[in-house]
Formats: structure tokens, C-alpha cells, sequence
């Protein structure tokens, strides 16, 4: 029995890593398929791979995609396909539209997967597996219930990033898969635009819960993982890092005496206090990022629920700054009621932060969200979800004011973060039609902004954080004439 897992992007992906690892105690073998590395899949799938699963992980965005990478297969080849991750959790509704599809997973799939497999592989009917809703021979649809969520993290065992091994010449894959971890499952907040509280609603849980993973089982993964592939840094990729002060204190000392890397962490403003910032510089804390999302008070605070005040942000940034830690601020652009005079104040947030890196989105109306209820309830958002574009950062499927120059202004805010005099000449550009233009600058100064935090290297960070404009636009034009360069065949 053999389970393929079917991704987009290159990009590591910790829900194929966990369920590859669960598969494989069970003596189940398992693959993956990135289909950006593999113009000719169907081929490569039926010929070569020959799964009895296929599991495609998916998120809205990338829904209408996977669905049609699985209509394609199902015509020419048999197989068992099960879709799970935030959207079949959230829209059910899909397996319903969508007949192609044998099964969705409804939250945590560790159980539901390892079911599946072994009934899959003799034989037995699956309509009654928890977590799964399960097409019949006659086309109905069984709808099981959730069994409780996993309490015991360190029960569970540790990601295989093996599984992209094949995949390994792809630089970014080598620097970004080996080196990303997860110390913990959930957020304690209600923020409306994310699915967190839902999720929990759905477990019939009342509040958010976090479930944390010992210390000790996290520092032997990391050093388990080092051995394999000589990481030279950690990024722990929870929701937020630093929700128990004792489990931050008992962290840091002891992955200052047993791994000693440079490591990188998200969280939220409101949980860096003067103890915390000086225990993750003392273990070697390098990289911080947080999310403001908007400057404006009453959004951030009223719409999104975010309940933090600017003075909490502007002093977690402070406290970032004083130990010497560099970090990237979080925001999303195009939220309902967003005008220019609301976009000011987040630059002006932003400005006063000083981050390294001033990352945006664009608000998407996914399923299910508080958010999304009130884009809809107030006009800002038809419901029609296929109107929603393949990712966060290229068009909004909201309508309000100013749409086009708001969606365009949001490819130069990491520019004018930084180089704030430049926003008049800024508001005079995004009038003209230049979108994929403004698309290309976006994707460049991005990327070059990022990359010395993958390469891990303080001191370049810094270096770029304090170039002049004139340096920046130099990089940026250098990018452009490579980019339009007759290529070598």
C-alpha cells in the first residue's frame, strides 16, 4: 500500500512530513509529487509512483488547482483520493461539489490516514472512519464524527523530511525543509480572520487551547535532524513561540547548552516581554517576526479582534531592538473598511517599528471566517468563493473604494516602510496601470530582503536594513536587466 502526497509548490509542507512519518511506523510506504518540479505528472504517477492514495493537502487558495490535478489522474489511472488541511475542514461542502473526490479529512488526520490505509488495504468499507467524510459505491456520503484531538504531542513521531530527498537539488527546498520545526499545535486568540477558533468550535471545545510539546522531545528532534543534514540554523514555524514564559525559560537554557544554533520564531507583540526578549537573545534567537496587520485602532482591534494596543507593538519592537535581535512585522492590506488614511497609519506603525522586513498580504474572504461573515453581511464580498485568486498576494476578491490603487500601493509597502518620503510619489504611481510591473518589483524586493534570513547571516541583514535608497533601486535594476538577459540554452 503506498500513499502519495501531491503538493504545488516548492515549499515544505509539515502536515506531509507528520502523516509520512505516522504511515511509515505502520509500515505503509509513502511519496511525494511537486507538480511546479513535474511538467509531465500523470505520467510520472501512473507509470513510476503507482499509488493506492493520493493525498492532496489544501488550502483555499490552492483548492480549484488540486481539484483539477485530480480530475486529470482519475481519467486515466485508479486510485483513492482524499483531500484534508484547512479548506475540506472548513468547507465540507466540498466533496459534495466535487465528485472526483473519494474522501475529505475534517481536522487532525493522524488516525483518519493510518485507517483509511489499512482498510484500504484489505479490503474492509471505510464509510465509518472518524474525521472522514467518505463517498459510497452508490455516490452517498458518509459523514463521521471527530475523534478528540492528539493531547500527547511527544507521542507522535518525528517529521520525515526524507520524503523530499528527491527533491533536494532544489536549493530553496534544501535550506527551508531540513531546518523548520513545530513546538506546538494551536492559538489561544480569536482573531477573525483566522481559523483557530473555529477549528475548536468544531472539537466542541469552548475558548483556544495550545498544546505544547516537551523541551526534551523538541531538542532531540533538532539534534536528530542535524545529524542527517548538518542544518546550520532552526525556524519554528508555530502559530506563536513564546505563549508560556516557563516553557520559554525552560527552552532556553537548555537549547543554549544542547544545540546552540541560530534560530528564528513567530509570535505576537504582546508576548515579548524584557524577560522574554533577553532569554531568546541569550539563546541565540536571530529572527523575529510578528504581525501588526493594521496600524488603524479600531480594525485591528474592533474588526480583527487583535485586542492590542499600539503602545504594545511599538514596545515589543523596542525590546527586539535593544537585544540586538532583528525581526519582520506581519500586515494585511484590503481588509473591509481599508482606505488610504487607515493604509498611512500602518506605514506609520511600521515606521515607528523599524523591521527588518515589512511583509504584507492581501485580505482573502476564505470560508467559514468572522471575517469574511462581515465582508459579506456589509457588501464588501458576493460569497462566491471561485472568485478568490490563487494566492495572498496579487488581487483582492473584496470590492470597496479604490480597489485597483490599494491592491497596487500593496506591492510597494515593504519599499515605503522603509523609505517613507517616497509615499506621495507612491500614490501618483499606482494610478497607472502598470500591475504587472508593480507585480514584478513586488516578487524582487521581497525575495531580496528575505534571502539573508535563510542564509542565517545577522550581519547582512543589518547591512541591507540600513542601505540607502539609491543601493536598493541599484539591486533592483541590476534584478530587472538579469531578468530581461538573452538566457544561455
Amino acid at each position: 500500500m503506498k500513499i502519495l502526497f501531491v503538493q504545488l509548490r516548492f515549499e515544505s509542507n509539515t502536515a506531509v512530513m507528520i502523516l509520512s512519518s505516522v504511515l511509515n511506523c505502520k509500515g505503509f510506504e509513502t511519496d511525494v509529487m511537486i507538480i511546479e518540479g513535474e511538467p509531465d505528472y500523470i505520467y510520472k504517477i501512473k507509470e513510476e509512483i503507482k499509488p493506492d492514495i493520493v493525498a492532496f493537502p489544501c488550502t483555499t487558495v490552492d483548492m480549484k488547482k488540486l481539484v483539477a490535478i485530480n480530475k486529470n489522474l482519475k481519467e486515466s489511472y485508479s486510485f483513492f483520493s482524499v483531500f484534508g488541511g484547512a479548506h475540506p475542514t472548513f468547507f465540507p461542502e466540498l466533496i459534495e461539489e466535487e465528485p472526483s473526490i473519494d474522501a475529505i479529512c475534517i481536522g487532525e488526520g493522524e488516525h483518519a490516514i493510518i485507517e483509511l490505509a489499512e482498510r484500504l488495504q484489505t479490503g474492509a468499507d471505510c464509510n465509518n472512519i472518524s474525521n472522514l467524510h467518505v463517498r459510497g459505491k452508490n455516490g452517498g456520503i458518509s459523514k463521521n464524527q471527530l475523534i478528540p484531538l492528539i493531547e500527547d504531542l511527544d507521542s507522535l513521531p518525528f517529521m520525515n523530511r526524507h520524503i523530499y530527498d528527491k527533491y533536494y537539488n532544489n536549493p530553496y527546498m534544501l535550506e527551508n525543509v531540513p531546518i523548520r520545526f513545530l513546538s506546538s499545535r494551536g492559538c489561544p486568540y480569536k482573531c477573525t480572520y483566522c481559523f483557530n477558533h473555529k477549528f475548536y468550535q468544531l472539537y466542541g471545545i469552548k475558548g483556544n487551547r495550545v498544546r505544547k510539546r516537551s523541551v526534551d522531545s523538541l531538542l532531540k528532534e533538532i539534534n536528530e535532524v542535524r545529524k542527517d543534514f548538518n542544518i546550520p540554523m532552526v525556524s519554528f514555524v508555530d502559530d506563536i513561540f513564546c505563549i508560556s514564559r516557563a516553557w520559554v525559560r525552560q527552552f532556553a537554557i537548555k537549547y543554549r547548552s544542547e544545540v546552540n544554533l541560530p534560530y528564528s520564531i513567530n509570535t505576537r507583540p504582546n508576548t515579548i516581554t524584557e524577560e522574554i526578549a533577553g532569554l531568546l537573545a541569550m539563546s541565540k534567537c536571530y529572527y523575529v517576526t510578528f504581525s501588526i496587520e493594521t496600524g488603524d485602532d479600531y480594525l485591528r482591534n474592533k474588526l480583527l479582534k487583535r485586542n492590542m494596543s499600539e503602545d504594545e507593538i511599538i514596545r515589543a519592537a523596542h525590546l527586539l531592538h535593544q537585544h540586538d535581535i532583528p525581526f519582520a512585522t506581519g500586515n494585511m492590506l484590503g481588509i473591509p473598511g481599508e482606505t488610504f488614511a487607515t493604509l498611512r497609519k500602518t506605514l506609520e506603525v511600521n515606521r515607528r517599528c523599524a523591521p527588518h522586513y515589512a511583509w504584507a498580504s492581501l485580505f482573502q474572504p476564505f470560508p467559514k471566517l468572522e471575517l469574511t461573515n462581515y465582508a459579506i453581511e456589509h457588501g464588501f464580498f458576493n460569497g462566491d468563493f471561485r472568485n478568490i485568486g490563487n494566492d495572498q498576494f496579487t488581487d483582492s476578491a473584496l470590492q470597496f473604494k479604490k480597489k485597483k490603487e490599494i491592491v497596487r500601493f500593496h506591492k510597494f509597502f515593504a519599499f515605503l516602510v522603509k523609505y517613507p518620503y517616497l509615499y506621495p510619489l507612491a500614490r501618483l504611481i499606482i494610478t497607472l496601470p502598470f500591475d504587472p510591473v508593480y507585480n514584478w518589483v513586488f516578487k524582487r524586493y521581497k525575495y531580496r530582503l528575505n534571502k539573508p534570513v535563510i542564509e542565517a547571516s545577522k550581519e547582512t541583514i543589518e547591512k541591507q536594513y540600513k542601505e540607502p535608497l539609491f543601493t536598493a533601486l541599484i539591486y533592483l535594476c541590476k534584478d530587472l536587466f538579469d531578468e530581461l538577459a538573452p538566457k544561455k540554452v
